[in-house]
């Protein structure tokens, strides 16, 4: 590292990019129109924030990402909209021998949301009551 150069690495952003982020933030603009989940931007909203899958939504995990550790069930060859060969389908079960995420049930050890835990002494949604020892 040099005076000239105070980080390690080098990245370049376009001008058009840098405008984009700049004058949005400057004229930030109400857009009311619904986010859809695409991958097709359908919208203007869609266009400047596209919606992107990541790996639990594609193997049929909830969106909202509540579930940290998933229980787990057998491979059933009709959960697949595909069909395996024979390789395949070894392959896929040595993947995962013990089984793959069963999504339809709570994860594992999965509780309610508590809004505004409490750590005592009020009683309501108590998480640990500090005032005991």
């Amino acid at each position: 590292m040099n005076a000239q150069q105070p980080y390690p690495f080098h990245f370049e952003i376009s001008n058009d990019l840098l405008n984009h982020f700049v004058m949005g933030w400057q004229n930030p603009q109400f857009i009311a129109e619904r986010q859809t989940w695409s991958s097709q931007p359908d919208s203007r909203c869609n266009q400047l924030w596209p919606s992107f899958s990541f790996p639990r939504k594609v193997a049929g995990g909830p969106l909202d990402e509540s579930i940290l550790k998933c229980q787990l069930k057998a491979i059933d060859l009709r959960d697949y909209p595909v069909s395996f060969t024979a390789d395949e389908l070894q392959r896929l079960r040595a993947i995962f021998p013990s089984g793959v995420c069963d999504w339809s049930r709570p994860g594992v050890n999965q509780t309610g949301v508590v809004t505004w835990a409490s750590f005592g002494p009020a009683p309501e949604n108590l998480v640990f009551d500090v005032t005991r020892r």
